[in-house]
């Protein structure tokens, strides 16, 4: 079904969608961008689910937290920037936690070296 939709996609609608996110970066990172070259976010909207729950084919699965996996890292990718997870810790139940970085488009190289930098900082304090 996911295929046959995108055969119907023109490439005039890939040139509109196309345009549409790249005002949409724009908006975006004028909005976000104001006070900083970086900015942290939380990676998820739930705790770290146990593998099972996420695995289509367990009979715990559930769509709904494999959904929330992706909720807050979605919009970095959908519009392009550059975003990069790094380890945080654990949680009460032991389970890991991330935080995420994300930057303007185009400052790849940046962030990477700025994510570097902080974990290997936070590495030696450990």
């Amino acid at each position: 079904r996911r295929i046959s939709k995108g055969l119907a996609i023109t490439d005039s609608d890939i040139q509109s969608a196309c345009a549409d996110i790249a005002r949409l970066r724009a908006a975006a990172e004028a909005m976000l961008f104001t006070q900083a070259d970086i900015i942290l976010l939380p990676v998820m909207p739930i705790a770290t689910p146990p593998v099972e729950n996420c695995e289509p084919g367990s009979p715990t699965f559930s769509a709904r937290t494999l959904y929330a996996l992706a909720a807050y890292t979605r919009f970095a990718s959908a519009l392009g920037l550059p975003a990069v997870v790094i380890p945080a810790g654990r949680d009460s139940n032991g389970m890991p936690v991330g935080v995420q970085m994300i930057a303007r488009h185009g400052a790849d190289a940046a962030l990477i070296a700025f994510a570097a930098d902080l974990t290997m900082t936070l590495a030696s304090r450990h």
